[in-house]
């Protein structure tokens, strides 16, 4: 005689309960996942940017003598690396690059290049840094060749603007360029412009004074408006060199006239940007920053309040309204807890950052 065994399903009901429970508990769980998620890439970034300063700093103390230098790149991908870069000489520049080279239009600058054995650090996607520039430190428009810095630092752009005499923290444009082009300048003025925490050969102290505009080689990765691939024109690629800062210590060394040591080294150059040295950085979330200056969201290119292009401005359709001049504002007063919205402070989270100038050492200042 055969049986028929039972079987026993879920109801509807049942089935009903069950992801009900199951959609609280993700609902209940989420934002506190969500935080320690939020909380590990803080953590991430801040050693990813210890990590690429002492890299720096240890050049300057192990290497051949001479400074080093953190310098900040915002990348194609959209995140910012930290570059160990080593000084590597100095050359004669044009104060202005509008403007002929003469006697009256030249300045000694120093030229710093990638250290070709040390990784950049690369900072997790989202994250930025901006470093403070000091009143008056950037450029004026209409300012004369005697004035400092000579030819600016952060020129005016279209789409991005500063208060120059209350100072600006500003952010590593040197992905907003022609890659292409043989000379980096448009609109009157240099395109690729960045910060940089400097060294001190053999001590490893921050040289927090040394406010000089410097030039970092930063090969652009085209082909185009290059001399051919051969022998002869070896030495005139930084883009082919193995290691930059021995292709540039050797292209000085051979001594060219001016001009053409302009031409491969100096500001013009699509393969250098112009760097100034700082003592106060801020590490923040780009798109908390975003959210609380009222933008509505990133430029989907970038990850950033900026535009994808190759003249750097911020992404006006992000802001209902507000000038360049307010979002460069707005940023400045939220890293440093000043934002105020109807009368209330607006949140902050930037982490501010100074340096002990013996050890190089971080040390977080509070606003």
């Amino acid at each position: 005689m055969s049986t028929r065994s039972g079987r026993k399903g879920f109801t509807l009901t049942e089935l009903l309960v069950v992801i009900a429970v199951l959609v609280a508990v993700v609902l209940v769980g989420l934002p506190a996942f969500s935080s320690m998620l939020s909380g590990s890439e803080r953590t991430l970034a801040i050693n990813q940017l210890k990590i690429g300063l002492s890299a720096a700093r240890d050049a300057a103390i192990r290497g051949d003598n001479v400074d080093s230098a953190a310098v900040f790149f915002f990348e194609p991908n959209g995140r910012v690396r930290v570059v160990p870069c080593v000084f590597v000489g100095r050359i004669t520049d044009r104060r202005n690059p509008a403007q002929a080279f003469g006697p009256t239009n030249s300045v000694e600058r120093d030229v710093f290049a990638p250290v070709g054995t040390v990784e950049a650090t690369t900072l997790p996607r989202g994250w930025s840094v901006r470093a403070y520039a000091a009143p008056n430190l950037l450029h004026q428009a209409g300012a004369q060749l005697s004035t400092i810095p000579p030819n600016g630092w952060y020129e005016p752009m279209p789409n991005r603007d500063v208060d120059r005499a209350r100072g600006a923290w500003v952010f590593p444009e040197t992905d907003f360029y022609d890659d292409t082009a043989l000379e980096d300048f448009g609109n009157g003025a240099t395109l690729r412009q960045t910060f940089m925490v400097r060294f001190e050969a053999g001590t490893g102290e921050v040289k927090s004074k040394d406010q000089g505009p410097v030039l970092v080689l930063a090969a652009r990765p085209s082909e185009d408006n290059r001399p051919a691939r051969s022998a002869a024109n070896q030495w005139r690629r930084p883009d082919l060199a193995t290691n930059q800062a021995v292709w540039a210590r050797r292209l000085i060394a051979r001594q060219l006239q001016p001009t053409e040591v302009q031409e491969y080294l100096g500001d013009r150059s699509g393969d250098t940007v112009l760097a100034c040295s700082t003592d106060l950085l801020a590490l923040y979330d780009e798109a908390r920053m975003a959210s609380s200056i009222g933008a509505r969201g990133l430029n989907r290119g970038t990850g950033t309040i900026y535009a994808a292009g190759t003249v750097p401005g911020y992404d006006m359709s992000l802001f209902n309204g507000l000038s360049p001049i307010a979002v460069s504002q707005a940023v400045d007063e939220w890293l440093t807890g000043e934002l105020r919205r109807n009368g209330e402070f607006v949140e902050s989270d930037a982490l501010i950052y100074t340096f002990d100038r013996f050890t190089g050492a971080l040390r977080e200042i509070k606003p």
